[in-house]
């Protein structure tokens, strides 16, 4: 695994930033489907042969078809992108109609659970199409209330706050599929843990910071669920940030998160 560095040491001669992660997420390739190899997107996570790289307006995820569920779903803030509000937040589920079997608003009916956003609507009200897609039912998980509406709230709150710190943010967040389900609503795995994980950068220096919360959480204090990238990425089962420079991949994703850093 990664080799343990300074957290957030200057990495002197190293700037390489992609340059397509630098601009907004634009909108009108909603329905594009990427190549699920030598993708230069900086917040995209590594993926296994025959999965594919779905594109909607402000994020991108890739497809579980056993679970009805997203593995991950990955998008970019800026300072701008956080404090622009030109559209105010959804109501609509939708299904999404370019995945096949694709989940419906009626599974959750009487379920007990909320249709839970992975890439949260407050992160998309500077675009009327993000917003919309924001609501496609590949975009939810089932999520007990409890947390949706609390920890998990809290922490996607966190996240735009840090976001407004750094020029440039990438977040991956999705269901814990490497444990069994706890349950299914009509086919849709009800998961245990849910993870989220934060790249910023301005450049030149880099820091990163990760979460794995369970549903039934018993402390409402985030910190006690902030962890290396190396640690989310074992529990996950998946590889975050692929395309950095393995060096510094390994500096940034080695290092748990400082407290002083990240809360104050």
């Amino acid at each position: 695994m990664k080799a343990h560095s300074a957290f957030w040491g200057g990495v002197l001669g190293i700037v390489l930033l992609i340059v397509s992660c630098s601009s907004p997420p634009k909108t009108h390739q909603a329905r594009e489907v990427l190549p699920a190899v030598n993708v230069e997107r900086l917040e995209l996570p590594a993926v296994a042969d025959g999965q594919e790289i779905h594109q909607r307006s402000g994020f991108s995820f890739s497809y579980d078809a056993k679970s009805h569920l997203a593995r991950w779903v990955a998008y970019t803030l800026t300072p701008q992108l956080v404090k622009e509000k030109v559209v105010e937040r959804a109501t609509a589920f939708q299904p999404d109609d370019d995945i096949e079997a694709s989940p419906k608003p009626a599974d959750y009916r009487k379920s007990g659970y909320d249709k839970g956003h992975l890439a949260p609507a407050a992160d998309f009200r500077w675009s009327p199409d993000a917003m919309k897609d924001c609501f496609l039912m590949t975009n939810m998980a089932p999520q007990l209330p409890a947390f949706n509406r609390r920890i998990w709230k809290n922490l996607e709150t966190r996240v735009r706050e840090w976001a407004q710190t750094q020029p440039h943010s990438y977040i991956v967040t999705g269901p814990v599929l490497t444990e069994p389900c706890a349950t299914y609503l009509k086919g849709i795995c009800v998961p245990k843990k849910f993870y989220k994980v934060m790249l910023q950068t301005d450049g030149q220096r880099y820091r990163a910071i990760g979460f794995v919360i369970p549903q039934h959480y018993k402390n409402a204090d985030l910190v006690n669920y902030a962890q290396s990238i190396d640690n989310v990425e074992k529990v996950a089962g998946l590889d975050f940030f692929p395309a950095l420079p393995d060096e510094l991949e390994n500096q940034v994703e080695g290092e748990a998160p400082r407290e002083a850093i990240w809360w104050n």
